[in-house]
């Protein structure tokens, strides 16, 4: 390790706060590097700093971590507490370290601590703006907050789930001109958390490029009672709940789950079925430019699959780009002209597995394969043939949409 107290060029006033963050954390971490240092023991690993220092393994593996790490926000994350610091740096002079070396350990982080009042006001809110910042490890710090936040939803909300999925399989018409499009989707595991809960699983509505409802009939694949939504019996395990099904004015479909027991008891996995005939174009048209598959997700849940099938025949591999937008303002415009204010960060990518129904196998969603051979079977349709693309989320943001779209081709002429 460094032995020379590091002299880091000072950082403009008016830099902003990224800047200033990132150089105040380097300035702690060459500090306690620069001390630690000249430690005359071993001191490279945690169990030697450990053992030199005579600290407690925790305390060495947060010290080890501050040294090593080139993250800003792990360095963060690991800066113990005052009387933590003073730990260190009592063990530290008892081996001979300098008390100039010292004093650049509680300079630096005595700046550090100025930057984080001013710029945040505590250390909570500095992490979430580091974290925001982060381009390394970013997905793993952000992970931590969408877990936060799918315990804190599932409380304010009463209900939640283990995984919600959705799979949009589509397949030409016989007129050849338009697409039919079969949707599946799924609640796996929908636990109530408060009595007399009752949920609206699912909303949507089939809208063209700029947003507008477009008027379809909905067809389902097993045999539905008026008024109940088309579940897959088979599939679903809802003996104790009924799943309503409302058409709105607008034409937005709502299923919605009645209330039952509470937690494991009257936890419910059900699974909806139905084909809509002439959805889109197959080809480019003037509102329909792109072929936009949506997913709006509403309940807390720990999982989410959104997957597309296509006949591998009829675009080719196919490459659609995934979105996410926050759903704060009101309900979703499926449209491609969203603004840019609701997009949501998202380090998921939608990925290609393969041909064919057995490539759709996952712990997340239960018989998946059979049921998708059942609902292609239903409907003539070679289930065998299908690309099939993936989305998979863990710990979803709610409310917020996702939405992946791939450009339609111009007809043959």
């Amino acid at each position: 390790m460094a032995s020379t107290i590091p002299s880091r060029p000072a950082t403009p006033a008016d830099a902003g706060v990224g800047a200033l963050a990132h150089n105040a954390l380097l300035r702690v971490q060459d500090a306690f590097v620069d001390a630690v240092g000249t430690v005359p023991e071993p001191t490279e690993r945690p169990y030697e700093i450990a053992k030199s220092l005579g600290l407690h393994k925790t305390l060495a593996w947060k010290l080890a971590k501050i040294m090593e790490s080139t993250d800003p926000v792990v360095i963060f994350q690991r800066i113990p507490g005052a009387g933590a610091v003073e730990k260190i740096l009592s063990a530290a002079k008892r081996h001979g370290v300098s008390t100039e070396r010292l004093a650049a350990v509680r300079t630096a982080l005595a700046n550090l601590d100025e930057i984080v009042a001013r710029h945040a006001g505590d250390r909570e809110t500095f992490e979430m703006i580091l974290a925001g910042l982060a381009a390394e490890n970013g997905r793993d710090v952000e992970l931590l907050y969408r877990r936060d936040g799918f315990q804190a939803t599932s409380f304010i909300w009463g209900v939640q789930a283990r995984a919600m999925m959705r799979a949009v399989i589509v397949n030409p018409n016989q007129d050849g001109v338009m697409l039919d499009a079969a949707v599946i989707f799924g609640s796996v595991g929908l636990r109530r958390l408060r009595p007399d809960r009752s949920w609206v699983i699912e909303r949507w509505r089939p809208t063209d490029d700029l947003g507008r409802p477009i008027p379809v009939e909905r067809e389902a694949i097993d045999d539905t009672k008026a008024g109940c939504a088309p579940l897959l019996h088979d599939f679903s395990s809802t003996s104790r709940t009924e799943v309503q099904r409302r058409i709105l004015e607008d034409g937005t479909v709502e299923d919605e789950v009645g209330s039952g027991p509470l937690g494991n008891e009257g936890a419910v996995t059900c699974f909806t079925g139905e084909v809509v005939r002439s959805v889109m174009p197959r080809y480019r048209a003037e509102s329909n430019r792109i072929l936009a598959q949506n997913l709006e997700l509403r309940t807390p849940c720990r999982t989410v699959v959104f997957d597309h099938l296509v006949p591998a025949d009829l675009y080719g591999r196919v490459a659609p780009q995934a979105r996410l937008y926050g759903e704060l303002a009101g309900r979703p415009l499926y449209t491609t002209l969203r603004s840019d204010r609701d997009r949501l960060p998202i380090h998921e990518q939608v990925e290609y597995l393969g041909s064919g129904p057995s490539v759709l196998r996952t712990r997340d969603v239960p018989r998946y394969e059979k049921m998708v051979r059942h609902v292609c079977g239903s409907l003539g349709w070679d289930a065998d043939r299908m690309d099939v693309y993936r989305l998979r989320m863990d710990f979803p943001y709610v409310p917020s949409t996702i939405t992946y779209e791939y450009p339609l081709p111009e007809a043959p002429s």
